[in-house]
């Protein structure tokens, strides 16, 4: 008897049916390529191309020698109830990133079978409230929270939370205190700045944003301090007050921003690092007006609020990652829901460079590394701490990571 040879795009319409019925039953894994050949009745080189096509579509992925189910609607079935901390009140974020953050990994988790809520707090909200909320979490994702006790006392807390629950922080905020973080890369994203400008051919930089009580440093916005001003000593080009912290009060923070910028030129000084973009349009609104930018005076930002990129003209600056923080949860609450996650988990995601116009042209910072917050790993895709998982990173979305 003649034997029918099947044609590629036959197998792929059996294995896209085959993905489907796997998923629906919880299963994320398909069959070892020979029994998957058997079971379709086809020959493997023909099974490989319809396999290749299927990753392509980002119906599976590859880890290892294993084909992994990906965007089926059960995949983090099995996390049990998701919680998602942040500061805020009703559904309004204090920080836009955060709110990026949500807006990007929220409807995918959904899609994907996760029973996910949000929690946001403000200073008046009762610590009790909050962790009645978390005491029905199976994984609590955490960001920098206020409620009506002391930071000291939320830190403690979640030291003893850890050891009943999964809890992954989703800043450099609590890292030590929670041992799981899934983050940007702050030490990164200063680096990033300091090189971007440095290349541009830029000398005279210096560092602004706002400064924090010496009892409520934020961990995020020292590490970008700390990033930048290394990258300076390596080059030679650090100097005394070239990091200049404005306190945040009403009204006045852009305004005193601007008056130090304004007097930097004047000075001779010629590219500044603005560690956050809030009230970025009046802090450059004078320099961007003057036609000094960017020939003769750089200016490099780090797209928190979005504000660089909805500034006229928009800023250079340095992404938040949002979405490769985004592909990173999922990933680990995949692996969390198949129970083959390796604690601790530390995953920080290296920014990337969006070029805008008011530095000078460069050459190409090459971005979307991944740094492992205790052994200071770079590789060009990120990874868990145990190094047996990898994915590459995508772009960020269009407005802003």
């Amino acid at each position: 008897m003649t034997k029918i040879y099947k044609k590629h795009q036959d197998v792929k319409e059996d294995l896209v049916t085959l993905v489907k019925s796997l998923a629906s039953s919880g299963k994320y894994l398909l069959p070892p390529e020979r029994e998957l050949a058997v079971l379709l009745d086809v020959s493997r080189m023909t099974l490989r191309k319809a396999i290749g096509e299927l990753i392509a579509d980002g119906l599976i992925r590859q880890e290892g020698r294993k084909n992994e189910i990906v965007n089926s609607s059960g995949l983090l079935c099995n996390c049990g109830k998701i919680l998602f901390v942040a500061s805020g009140v009703q559904c309004a974020f204090h920080l836009q990133a955060l709110e990026r953050l949500w807006l990007n990994f929220a409807p995918i988790a959904k899609m994907q079978g996760a029973d996910i809520s949000l929690l946001l707090t403000d200073s008046s909200t009762g610590f009790n409230l909050v962790k009645a909320q978390i005491r029905q979490a199976d994984v609590v994702l955490i960001s920098p929270f206020k409620c009506n006790v002391t930071d000291e006392q939320v830190i403690a807390y979640l030291k003893e939370l850890e050891k009943q629950k999964l809890v992954i922080t989703l800043t450099e905020c609590y890292f030590g205190a929670v041992k799981n973080i899934i983050s940007l890369d702050n030490y990164a994203a200063g680096e990033m700045a300091a090189e971007a400008l440095v290349k541009a051919g830029y000398r005279k930089i210096f560092l602004m944003g706002y400064s924090f009580e010496e009892n409520n440093k934020d961990e995020s916005f020292e590490k970008r301090i700390a990033g930048f001003s290394n990258v300076l000593k390596q080059h030679g080009l650090l100097r005394k007050n070239c990091i200049r912290l404005v306190e945040r009060s009403a009204g006045e923070y852009g305004i005193k921003c601007r008056e130090i910028l304004n007097r930097a030129v004047e000075a001779g000084e010629d590219a500044v690092f603005i560690y956050s973009d809030e009230s970025i349009q009046m802090i450059v609104s004078d320099i961007c007006a003057s036609g000094a930018v960017p020939d003769k005076f750089g200016i490099i930002s780090l797209n928190g609020c979005g504000d660089s990129l909805r500034n006229i003209p928009p800023v250079s600056c340095v992404s938040h990652a949002t979405m490769g923080v985004a592909e990173a949860l999922l990933k680990t609450l995949a692996d969390f829901s198949l129970k083959r996650l390796d604690l601790p988990v530390n995953i920080l995601i290296k920014p990337e460079l969006y070029d805008k116009g008011t530095i000078r042209r460069i050459f190409k910072i090459k971005a979307g590394f991944a740094r492992n917050p205790k052994e200071g790993i770079q590789n060009s895709e990120f990874r868990s701490q145990n190094g047996n998982q990898k994915f590459k990173k995508q772009r960020n979305s269009c407005y802003g990571g």
